[in-house]
Parts: C-alpha cells; sequence; structure tokens
C-alpha cells in the first residue's frame, strides 16, 4: 500500500487472504465482494461487514448453474464517512 501511494493510481485492490484483510479492512474505502450463497468448511473467513460503518451500494445475483454449483453475488459496499 505504501508503494501504490507514491503513484497517482485510484484504487489498489487487496486480495487476501485473511490476515491480509485484516491489515487493509480499516483503511479501505470501497470493498468489491463476491459472497457464494453456500456454507462451507473452512478455518479463514472475510472480516463481518459493519452496516453502521458500511453502505451496501450496489448487489447482482447468480443462480448456480452448469458453470457454478453455488448462487452467489456481487456486491459493492462503500464506506460511510
Amino acid at each position: 500500500m505504501q508503494k501504490a501511494a507514491e503513484t497517482n493510481c485510484k484504487e489498489i485492490f487487496i486480495i487476501g487472504g485473511g490476515e491480509i484483510y485484516q491489515q487493509a479492512f480499516d483503511k479501505a474505502q470501497k470493498i468489491y465482494l463476491t459472497r457464494v450463497h453456500a456454507n462451507i468448511e473452512g478455518d479463514t473467513f472475510f472480516p463481518v461487514i459493519d452496516e453502521s460503518k458500511w453502505q451496501q451500494d450496489s448487489i447482482q445475483e447468480f443462480t448456480a448453474d452448469e458453470k457454478h454449483a453455488f448462487a452467489y453475488s456481487f456486491q459493492t459496499w462503500e464506506a460511510k464517512h
């Protein structure tokens, strides 16, 4: 993130894993989230989005099909100021 700050980029993307998400979460202004609608076992999860601090801007819903085993949605969230 420090290196990106030295450029004129408009956005940087944090692509995990879990500890990296936690470190960057408080600095984020926007979240592009793919939410898979399934209960899958695992030991690492994306941080909970606190709706008192974030507002969902958009959501696109997709159903399971021959290419996707689970329904999913693309969501964008903006930090509230």
